[in-house]
Protein backbone atom coordinates (compact mmCIF):
# COMPACT_ATOMS: atom_id res chain seq x y z
CA UNK A 1 0.00 0.00 0.00
CA UNK A 2 1.29 3.66 -0.63
CA UNK A 3 2.84 5.34 2.00
CA UNK A 4 1.01 8.78 2.95
CA UNK A 5 1.99 11.57 0.77
CA UNK A 6 2.67 9.33 -2.05
CA UNK A 7 0.71 10.27 -5.32
CA UNK A 8 -0.71 8.11 -8.03
CA UNK A 9 -0.15 10.58 -11.47
CA UNK A 10 -2.85 8.06 -13.56
CA UNK A 11 -6.15 7.61 -12.76
CA UNK A 12 -8.36 4.48 -12.36
CA UNK A 13 -10.62 4.41 -15.01
CA UNK A 14 -12.71 1.57 -16.27
CA UNK A 15 -14.49 3.06 -18.92
CA UNK A 16 -13.88 4.92 -22.70
CA UNK A 17 -12.54 7.61 -22.91
CA UNK A 18 -13.58 8.37 -19.47
CA UNK A 19 -14.21 6.61 -16.51
CA UNK A 20 -15.94 6.91 -13.13
CA UNK A 21 -13.00 6.21 -10.72
CA UNK A 22 -12.73 2.96 -8.97
CA UNK A 23 -16.03 0.96 -9.28
CA UNK A 24 -16.71 -2.51 -8.32
CA UNK A 25 -16.64 -4.68 -11.37
CA UNK A 26 -19.80 -6.55 -11.07
CA UNK A 27 -21.49 -4.24 -13.70
CA UNK A 28 -20.22 -2.11 -16.41
CA UNK A 29 -19.39 1.31 -16.70
CA UNK A 30 -21.84 4.15 -18.04
CA UNK A 31 -21.22 4.34 -21.25
CA UNK A 32 -20.29 0.52 -21.72
CA UNK A 33 -23.66 -0.48 -20.16
CA UNK A 34 -25.53 2.03 -22.63
CA UNK A 35 -23.96 0.73 -25.99
CA UNK A 36 -24.69 -2.68 -24.58
CA UNK A 37 -28.38 -1.49 -24.35
CA UNK A 38 -28.64 -0.10 -27.80
CA UNK A 39 -27.24 -3.07 -29.58
CA UNK A 40 -29.84 -5.21 -27.28
CA UNK A 41 -32.11 -3.41 -28.54
CA UNK A 42 -31.40 -2.88 -32.15
CA UNK A 43 -28.88 -5.79 -32.72
CA UNK A 44 -27.78 -4.86 -36.24
CA UNK A 45 -27.42 -0.82 -35.20
CA UNK A 46 -26.32 -0.98 -32.22
CA UNK A 47 -23.31 -3.78 -32.80
CA UNK A 48 -22.26 -1.23 -35.87
CA UNK A 49 -22.51 1.81 -32.91
CA UNK A 50 -20.63 0.09 -30.97
CA UNK A 51 -18.31 -1.19 -33.37
CA UNK A 52 -17.68 2.91 -34.66
CA UNK A 53 -17.16 4.25 -31.29
CA UNK A 54 -15.56 2.09 -29.13
CA UNK A 55 -13.97 -1.17 -31.07
CA UNK A 56 -11.17 -2.00 -28.69
CA UNK A 57 -13.50 -1.77 -25.85
CA UNK A 58 -16.08 -3.85 -27.95
CA UNK A 59 -12.99 -6.22 -27.90
CA UNK A 60 -12.15 -6.25 -24.39
CA UNK A 61 -16.01 -6.97 -23.60
CA UNK A 62 -15.73 -10.54 -25.87
CA UNK A 63 -12.58 -11.70 -24.28
CA UNK A 64 -15.42 -11.37 -21.17
CA UNK A 65 -18.49 -13.19 -22.60
CA UNK A 66 -16.86 -15.28 -25.51
CA UNK A 67 -16.45 -18.92 -24.16
CA UNK A 68 -13.46 -19.11 -27.07
CA UNK A 69 -11.48 -16.47 -26.76
CA UNK A 70 -11.74 -16.76 -22.90
CA UNK A 71 -10.02 -19.48 -23.52
CA UNK A 72 -7.23 -18.48 -25.55
CA UNK A 73 -6.64 -15.80 -23.38
CA UNK A 74 -6.35 -18.14 -20.12
CA UNK A 75 -3.93 -20.27 -22.55
CA UNK A 76 -2.08 -17.15 -23.47
CA UNK A 77 -1.83 -16.40 -19.68
CA UNK A 78 -0.81 -20.30 -17.81
CA UNK A 79 1.57 -21.24 -21.07
CA UNK A 80 3.45 -17.93 -20.83
CA UNK A 81 3.56 -17.20 -17.12
CA UNK A 82 3.21 -20.23 -14.87
CA UNK A 83 5.05 -19.32 -11.64
CA UNK A 84 7.85 -21.78 -11.79
CA UNK A 85 8.76 -21.36 -15.45
CA UNK A 86 10.08 -17.69 -14.66
CA UNK A 87 12.39 -16.30 -12.03
CA UNK A 88 13.39 -12.72 -11.38
CA UNK A 89 16.86 -12.05 -10.10
CA UNK A 90 19.27 -9.00 -9.19
CA UNK A 91 22.61 -9.31 -10.93
CA UNK A 92 25.88 -7.11 -10.50
CA UNK A 93 27.96 -6.17 -13.99
CA UNK A 94 31.55 -5.78 -13.27
CA UNK A 95 35.01 -5.78 -15.42
CA UNK A 96 37.49 -7.94 -14.59
CA UNK A 97 40.87 -9.75 -16.27
CA UNK A 98 40.15 -12.94 -17.55
CA UNK A 99 42.58 -15.91 -18.04
CA UNK A 100 43.80 -14.70 -21.34
CA UNK A 101 44.74 -11.44 -19.80
CA UNK A 102 42.27 -9.29 -21.89
CA UNK A 103 39.01 -7.61 -19.54
CA UNK A 104 35.78 -9.31 -19.46
CA UNK A 105 32.33 -8.11 -18.63
CA UNK A 106 30.59 -10.28 -16.09
CA UNK A 107 27.39 -10.87 -14.25
CA UNK A 108 27.48 -12.41 -10.41
CA UNK A 109 24.40 -12.77 -8.88
CA UNK A 110 23.53 -10.49 -6.02
CA UNK A 111 21.09 -12.82 -3.62
CA UNK A 112 20.77 -9.83 -0.66
CA UNK A 113 18.96 -7.66 -4.12
CA UNK A 114 17.19 -10.84 -5.18
CA UNK A 115 15.41 -11.18 -1.95
CA UNK A 116 14.60 -7.76 -2.14
CA UNK A 117 13.30 -8.04 -5.40
CA UNK A 118 11.30 -10.98 -4.22
CA UNK A 119 9.80 -9.16 -1.49
CA UNK A 120 8.67 -5.94 -3.68
CA UNK A 121 6.49 -8.04 -5.74
CA UNK A 122 5.10 -10.01 -2.85
CA UNK A 123 3.84 -6.63 -2.39
CA UNK A 124 1.82 -6.69 -5.97
CA UNK A 125 -1.89 -7.99 -5.32
CA UNK A 126 -1.78 -11.77 -6.44
CA UNK A 127 2.23 -11.41 -6.40
CA UNK A 128 4.34 -11.27 -10.02
CA UNK A 129 2.30 -13.66 -11.84
CA UNK A 130 -0.60 -11.32 -11.39
CA UNK A 131 1.12 -8.39 -12.44
CA UNK A 132 2.07 -10.49 -15.74
CA UNK A 133 -1.14 -12.03 -16.55
CA UNK A 134 -3.31 -8.43 -16.27
CA UNK A 135 -0.69 -7.37 -19.07
CA UNK A 136 -1.31 -10.42 -20.85
CA UNK A 137 -5.36 -8.87 -21.21
CA UNK A 138 -3.81 -5.60 -21.96
CA UNK A 139 -1.46 -7.41 -25.07
CA UNK A 140 -4.19 -9.39 -26.17
CA UNK A 141 -7.55 -7.09 -26.36
CA UNK A 142 -5.92 -3.40 -26.17
CA UNK A 143 -2.24 -3.19 -27.91
CA UNK A 144 -0.31 -1.61 -25.32
CA UNK A 145 1.02 -2.32 -21.95
CA UNK A 146 0.60 0.23 -19.46
CA UNK A 147 1.92 0.22 -15.66
CA UNK A 148 3.32 2.61 -13.39
CA UNK A 149 5.30 2.61 -10.21
CA UNK A 150 4.66 4.83 -7.40
CA UNK A 151 8.43 5.88 -5.91
CA UNK A 152 7.97 5.89 -1.63
CA UNK A 153 10.13 7.76 0.40
CA UNK A 154 14.18 8.64 -0.33
CA UNK A 155 16.49 5.44 -0.91
CA UNK A 156 12.96 3.06 0.11
CA UNK A 157 12.64 1.78 -3.94
CA UNK A 158 9.19 2.13 -5.07
CA UNK A 159 6.07 1.54 -3.06
CA UNK A 160 3.28 0.46 -4.83
CA UNK A 161 3.35 -0.81 -8.38
CA UNK A 162 -0.15 -0.38 -10.39
CA UNK A 163 -1.94 -0.87 -14.08
CA UNK A 164 -3.56 1.78 -15.97
CA UNK A 165 -6.30 1.60 -18.69
CA UNK A 166 -4.53 1.47 -22.23
CA UNK A 167 -7.64 2.82 -23.89
CA UNK A 168 -6.92 6.17 -21.80
CA UNK A 169 -3.38 6.58 -22.84
CA UNK A 170 -3.20 9.70 -25.46
CA UNK A 171 -0.03 10.55 -27.20
CA UNK A 172 0.64 14.71 -28.00
CA UNK A 173 2.82 15.71 -30.06
CA UNK A 174 4.91 19.26 -28.42
CA UNK A 175 7.53 21.49 -28.99
CA UNK A 176 9.49 19.66 -26.63
CA UNK A 177 8.50 16.09 -28.34
CA UNK A 178 6.07 13.81 -28.20
CA UNK A 179 4.66 13.40 -24.77
CA UNK A 180 2.55 10.59 -22.76
CA UNK A 181 -0.99 12.34 -21.82
CA UNK A 182 -4.53 10.40 -19.89
CA UNK A 183 -7.30 11.86 -21.37
CA UNK A 184 -9.33 13.58 -18.79
CA UNK A 185 -6.22 13.71 -16.35
CA UNK A 186 -4.98 17.36 -15.84
CA UNK A 187 -1.44 15.31 -14.36
CA UNK A 188 1.73 15.50 -16.58
CA UNK A 189 2.85 11.74 -16.99
CA UNK A 190 6.69 11.28 -15.68
CA UNK A 191 8.07 8.81 -18.44
CA UNK A 192 10.53 7.80 -15.71
CA UNK A 193 7.72 6.20 -13.74
CA UNK A 194 4.80 5.77 -15.96
CA UNK A 195 5.32 3.24 -18.93
CA UNK A 196 3.39 2.27 -22.18
CA UNK A 197 4.85 -0.08 -24.27
CA UNK A 198 3.01 -0.94 -27.71
CA UNK A 199 2.61 -4.05 -29.40
CA UNK A 200 3.61 -3.77 -32.76
CA UNK A 201 3.89 0.04 -32.42
CA UNK A 202 5.57 2.46 -34.74
CA UNK A 203 6.31 6.26 -34.81
CA UNK A 204 3.01 7.02 -36.66
CA UNK A 205 0.91 4.63 -34.43
CA UNK A 206 2.51 4.62 -30.60
CA UNK A 207 -0.49 3.00 -29.30
CA UNK A 208 0.35 -0.36 -30.90
CA UNK A 209 -2.15 -3.26 -32.33
CA UNK A 210 -4.18 -5.84 -30.15
CA UNK A 211 -2.64 -9.38 -30.66
CA UNK A 212 -5.98 -10.85 -31.05
CA UNK A 213 -7.56 -7.82 -33.30
CA UNK A 214 -8.91 -9.94 -36.16
CA UNK A 215 -11.33 -11.87 -33.90
CA UNK A 216 -13.45 -8.52 -33.41
CA UNK A 217 -15.11 -9.11 -36.59
CA UNK A 218 -15.23 -12.92 -36.41
CA UNK A 219 -16.19 -12.86 -33.17
CA UNK A 220 -19.15 -10.66 -33.88
CA UNK A 221 -20.17 -12.46 -36.53
CA UNK A 222 -20.53 -15.57 -34.60
CA UNK A 223 -22.63 -13.91 -32.08
CA UNK A 224 -24.92 -13.32 -34.97
CA UNK A 225 -25.01 -16.90 -36.51
CA UNK A 226 -25.21 -18.17 -32.84
CA UNK A 227 -28.81 -15.93 -32.79
CA UNK A 228 -29.80 -17.28 -35.98
CA UNK A 229 -28.60 -20.68 -35.40
CA UNK A 230 -30.40 -20.79 -32.14
CA UNK A 231 -34.01 -19.82 -34.27
CA UNK A 232 -33.36 -22.88 -36.32
CA UNK A 233 -32.94 -25.36 -33.44
CA UNK A 234 -35.97 -23.90 -31.89
CA UNK A 235 -37.76 -24.32 -34.92
CA UNK A 236 -36.30 -28.18 -35.10
CA UNK A 237 -37.26 -28.81 -31.89
CA UNK A 238 -40.88 -26.93 -31.89
CA UNK A 239 -41.39 -27.29 -35.80
CA UNK A 240 -44.78 -25.15 -37.13
CA UNK A 241 -47.92 -26.75 -37.74
CA UNK A 242 -49.94 -26.02 -40.58
CA UNK A 243 -53.64 -26.21 -40.69
CA UNK A 244 -56.03 -25.56 -43.73
CA UNK A 245 -59.59 -24.68 -42.22
CA UNK A 246 -62.72 -25.25 -44.99
CA UNK A 247 -63.74 -21.70 -45.50
CA UNK A 248 -65.64 -22.37 -48.43
CA UNK A 249 -67.50 -25.22 -47.19
CA UNK A 250 -68.00 -23.35 -44.11
CA UNK A 251 -69.63 -20.72 -46.68
CA UNK A 252 -71.76 -23.27 -48.20
CA UNK A 253 -72.95 -24.81 -45.09
CA UNK A 254 -74.18 -21.09 -44.12
CA UNK A 255 -76.25 -21.13 -47.18
CA UNK A 256 -77.89 -24.25 -46.89
CA UNK A 257 -78.67 -23.78 -43.40
CA UNK A 258 -79.91 -20.27 -42.94
CA UNK A 259 -81.05 -20.72 -39.80
CA UNK A 260 -77.84 -20.65 -37.80
CA UNK A 261 -77.19 -17.12 -39.51
CA UNK A 262 -79.70 -15.52 -37.02
CA UNK A 263 -78.64 -13.92 -33.87
CA UNK A 264 -75.24 -15.65 -34.51
CA UNK A 265 -73.12 -12.23 -34.39
CA UNK A 266 -70.92 -11.15 -31.40
CA UNK A 267 -73.99 -8.66 -30.35
CA UNK A 268 -76.70 -10.74 -31.07
CA UNK A 269 -76.96 -9.74 -34.94
CA UNK A 270 -77.84 -11.63 -38.03
CA UNK A 271 -74.69 -12.84 -40.13
CA UNK A 272 -74.39 -13.57 -43.92
CA UNK A 273 -72.37 -16.62 -44.87
CA UNK A 274 -69.08 -14.62 -45.58
CA UNK A 275 -69.07 -13.17 -41.69
CA UNK A 276 -70.12 -16.89 -40.03
CA UNK A 277 -67.29 -18.27 -41.86
CA UNK A 278 -64.88 -15.74 -41.07
CA UNK A 279 -66.27 -16.32 -37.57
CA UNK A 280 -65.67 -19.66 -37.37
CA UNK A 281 -62.10 -18.81 -38.89
CA UNK A 282 -61.15 -16.60 -36.43
CA UNK A 283 -62.12 -19.11 -33.26
CA UNK A 284 -60.36 -21.79 -34.90
CA UNK A 285 -57.30 -19.66 -34.48
CA UNK A 286 -57.72 -18.67 -31.39
CA UNK A 287 -58.05 -22.08 -30.08
CA UNK A 288 -55.07 -22.57 -32.04
CA UNK A 289 -53.02 -20.30 -29.43
CA UNK A 290 -54.13 -22.02 -26.69
CA UNK A 291 -53.50 -25.50 -27.80
CA UNK A 292 -50.43 -27.72 -26.67
CA UNK A 293 -47.77 -29.50 -28.33
CA UNK A 294 -48.98 -32.95 -27.48
CA UNK A 295 -52.69 -31.84 -27.28
CA UNK A 296 -54.92 -33.75 -30.01
CA UNK A 297 -56.47 -31.39 -32.75
CA UNK A 298 -60.26 -32.47 -33.92
CA UNK A 299 -61.52 -30.45 -36.93
CA UNK A 300 -64.06 -30.63 -39.58
CA UNK A 301 -63.37 -32.71 -42.57
CA UNK A 302 -61.30 -30.92 -45.14
CA UNK A 303 -59.38 -28.84 -42.22
CA UNK A 304 -56.56 -31.11 -43.13
CA UNK A 305 -52.82 -29.92 -41.01
CA UNK A 306 -49.54 -31.47 -41.53
CA UNK A 307 -46.32 -30.20 -39.57
CA UNK A 308 -43.52 -27.99 -41.33
CA UNK A 309 -40.32 -29.34 -40.67
CA UNK A 310 -37.50 -27.13 -39.23
CA UNK A 311 -34.30 -29.29 -39.59
CA UNK A 312 -34.77 -29.62 -43.15
CA UNK A 313 -31.04 -28.48 -44.55
CA UNK A 314 -29.26 -28.83 -41.31
CA UNK A 315 -26.76 -31.05 -42.72
CA UNK A 316 -25.47 -27.93 -44.96
CA UNK A 317 -24.67 -25.93 -41.81
CA UNK A 318 -21.58 -28.58 -40.82
CA UNK A 319 -18.96 -27.01 -43.83
CA UNK A 320 -20.10 -23.66 -42.74
CA UNK A 321 -20.53 -23.79 -38.84
CA UNK A 322 -16.64 -25.98 -39.19
CA UNK A 323 -15.13 -22.91 -41.55
CA UNK A 324 -16.29 -20.06 -38.61
CA UNK A 325 -14.79 -21.99 -36.05
CA UNK A 326 -11.44 -22.34 -37.82
CA UNK A 327 -12.16 -18.07 -38.83
CA UNK A 328 -12.38 -17.40 -35.06
CA UNK A 329 -9.00 -19.92 -34.14
CA UNK A 330 -7.00 -17.41 -36.91
CA UNK A 331 -8.34 -14.54 -35.21
CA UNK A 332 -7.53 -15.38 -31.77
CA UNK A 333 -3.97 -16.13 -33.03
CA UNK A 334 -3.76 -19.62 -31.61
CA UNK A 335 -4.00 -23.53 -33.15
CA UNK A 336 -7.10 -25.67 -33.12
CA UNK A 337 -5.63 -27.94 -30.66
CA UNK A 338 -4.92 -25.34 -28.31
CA UNK A 339 -8.98 -25.01 -28.26
CA UNK A 340 -9.81 -28.00 -27.65
CA UNK A 341 -10.47 -28.96 -31.96
CA UNK A 342 -8.81 -31.72 -32.92
CA UNK A 343 -10.54 -32.90 -36.06
CA UNK A 344 -8.46 -32.94 -38.99
CA UNK A 345 -4.10 -32.45 -39.66
CA UNK A 346 -1.68 -35.13 -39.00
CA UNK A 347 -0.01 -35.21 -35.33
CA UNK A 348 3.40 -34.05 -36.94
CA UNK A 349 1.14 -31.07 -38.33
CA UNK A 350 -0.08 -30.10 -34.50
CA UNK A 351 3.25 -30.44 -33.03
CA UNK A 352 4.76 -27.90 -35.65
CA UNK A 353 2.01 -25.82 -35.19
CA UNK A 354 3.01 -25.93 -31.16
CA UNK A 355 6.72 -25.55 -32.07
CA UNK A 356 4.86 -21.88 -33.67
CA UNK A 357 2.94 -20.88 -30.83
CA UNK A 358 5.76 -21.40 -28.68
CA UNK A 359 8.21 -19.28 -30.95
CA UNK A 360 4.58 -16.07 -30.39
CA UNK A 361 4.78 -16.89 -26.70
CA UNK A 362 8.09 -16.38 -26.47
CA UNK A 363 7.56 -12.34 -27.90
CA UNK A 364 4.50 -12.45 -25.33
CA UNK A 365 6.98 -13.28 -22.75
CA UNK A 366 9.75 -10.49 -23.70
CA UNK A 367 7.06 -7.73 -23.86
CA UNK A 368 5.21 -8.16 -20.40
CA UNK A 369 8.61 -8.84 -18.79
CA UNK A 370 10.22 -5.92 -20.49
CA UNK A 371 7.89 -4.01 -17.90
CA UNK A 372 8.92 -6.49 -14.84
CA UNK A 373 12.59 -5.38 -15.63
CA UNK A 374 11.73 -1.97 -15.93
CA UNK A 375 9.79 -1.65 -12.90
CA UNK A 376 12.58 -4.17 -10.75
CA UNK A 377 15.43 -2.07 -12.30
CA UNK A 378 13.22 1.48 -10.97
CA UNK A 379 13.26 -0.01 -7.74
CA UNK A 380 16.32 -0.83 -7.20
CA UNK A 381 17.81 2.30 -8.34
CA UNK A 382 15.28 4.26 -5.81
CA UNK A 383 16.90 2.06 -3.48
CA UNK A 384 20.39 3.20 -3.97
CA UNK A 385 21.68 0.02 -5.29
CA UNK A 386 24.04 -0.44 -8.55
CA UNK A 387 22.31 -3.67 -9.72
CA UNK A 388 20.36 -4.93 -12.30
CA UNK A 389 16.99 -6.95 -12.77
CA UNK A 390 17.40 -10.16 -14.75
CA UNK A 391 14.96 -12.47 -16.03
CA UNK A 392 15.39 -16.37 -16.37
CA UNK A 393 12.89 -18.03 -18.33
CA UNK A 394 12.16 -21.93 -18.76
CA UNK A 395 11.33 -23.54 -22.47
CA UNK A 396 7.66 -23.36 -23.14
CA UNK A 397 7.32 -26.82 -24.35
CA UNK A 398 8.27 -30.12 -22.27
CA UNK A 399 9.68 -31.53 -25.48
CA UNK A 400 12.16 -28.61 -25.47
CA UNK A 401 13.17 -28.43 -21.83
CA UNK A 402 14.38 -32.05 -22.70
CA UNK A 403 16.49 -30.58 -25.16
CA UNK A 404 17.90 -27.93 -23.09
CA UNK A 405 18.49 -30.32 -20.02
CA UNK A 406 20.27 -32.81 -22.03
CA UNK A 407 22.53 -29.95 -23.72
CA UNK A 408 23.51 -28.23 -21.04
CA UNK A 409 24.64 -31.76 -19.60
CA UNK A 410 26.59 -32.14 -22.41
CA UNK A 411 27.93 -28.85 -22.01
CA UNK A 412 29.30 -29.44 -18.15
CA UNK A 413 30.67 -32.49 -18.87
CA UNK A 414 33.07 -30.84 -21.53
CA UNK A 415 33.73 -27.96 -19.48
CA UNK A 416 34.91 -30.41 -16.59
CA UNK A 417 37.31 -31.89 -19.31
CA UNK A 418 38.97 -28.56 -20.14
CA UNK A 419 38.76 -28.25 -16.29
CA UNK A 420 41.16 -31.59 -16.10
CA UNK A 421 43.23 -30.67 -18.79
CA UNK A 422 44.32 -27.18 -17.56
CA UNK A 423 43.45 -25.71 -20.27
CA UNK A 424 40.67 -23.06 -18.29
CA UNK A 425 40.61 -22.58 -14.43
CA UNK A 426 37.73 -23.93 -11.84
CA UNK A 427 37.16 -20.53 -11.60
CA UNK A 428 36.41 -19.68 -15.11
CA UNK A 429 34.14 -22.71 -15.19
CA UNK A 430 31.88 -21.55 -12.32
CA UNK A 431 31.34 -18.36 -13.26
CA UNK A 432 30.83 -19.61 -17.25
CA UNK A 433 27.87 -22.11 -15.64
CA UNK A 434 26.55 -20.30 -12.31
CA UNK A 435 27.53 -16.74 -12.47
CA UNK A 436 30.02 -16.40 -9.44
CA UNK A 437 32.78 -18.45 -8.11
CA UNK A 438 33.01 -21.55 -6.60
CA UNK A 439 32.26 -22.17 -2.66
CA UNK A 440 33.75 -25.18 -2.32
CA UNK A 441 35.30 -28.47 -3.95
CA UNK A 442 33.22 -31.68 -4.65
CA UNK A 443 34.08 -33.95 -2.31
CA UNK A 444 35.25 -36.76 -5.15
CA UNK A 445 38.45 -33.98 -5.85
CA UNK A 446 39.10 -34.07 -1.85
CA UNK A 447 42.68 -36.04 -0.63
CA UNK A 448 41.08 -38.82 1.98
CA UNK A 449 44.33 -38.12 4.30
CA UNK A 450 42.87 -34.17 4.53
CA UNK A 451 39.70 -35.27 6.48
CA UNK A 452 41.73 -37.91 8.65
CA UNK A 453 41.75 -36.91 12.25
CA UNK A 454 45.49 -35.57 12.97
CA UNK A 455 45.49 -37.10 16.69
CA UNK A 456 44.37 -40.17 15.43
CA UNK A 457 47.26 -43.27 16.60
CA UNK A 458 47.17 -45.15 13.31
CA UNK A 459 47.75 -41.92 11.29
CA UNK A 460 50.79 -40.82 13.76
CA UNK A 461 52.80 -44.18 13.43
CA UNK A 462 52.04 -43.75 9.81
CA UNK A 463 53.89 -40.43 9.76
CA UNK A 464 56.76 -42.00 11.69
CA UNK A 465 57.18 -45.26 9.45
CA UNK A 466 56.95 -42.33 6.62
CA UNK A 467 60.40 -40.53 8.37
CA UNK A 468 62.23 -43.89 8.89
CA UNK A 469 61.92 -44.42 5.54
CA UNK A 470 63.38 -41.15 4.28
CA UNK A 471 66.32 -41.34 6.79
CA UNK A 472 67.40 -44.84 5.38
Amino acid sequence: MAKKGITRLTRPEYGYPKGIGIVPRRGWDAMTARLIGEAERTPVTGLQNFYRRAPLQLLDLLFTIHSMAKMALSNDKSLSFAPPDISLTAVETITRIGTNGKPEVVEETDSVATDLLKTFWEGYPGGLPAFQRSLTRQASAKGLLCAECIPGNPLEGVAKVVIWEPLSADYVDTEEGRKLKQWGNTEDLDPETVLACAIDGDEDNPYGEPLASAFLSEGLKDLAQEMNLSDILRGWAYPHELFYFPFTETVQYAKDNPDILKGAGPGGENLTPYEFAQQEFDNFCTLLETVNPDDPIVVPKGGDGKVLEGGAGLDALEPILKMRRHRMVMGLDQFPAMLGITDGGTQAYTQHQMRTQAQKYSFLRFAVNYAVVWASNLHLRLLGLNRTAKVEEAPILPADRKAEAEAEQIEVETTIQKVDRGWITEEDASVKHTGSAPVGRPKDDTDPEDDADPNDPEREDQNNNDTNRQKQ
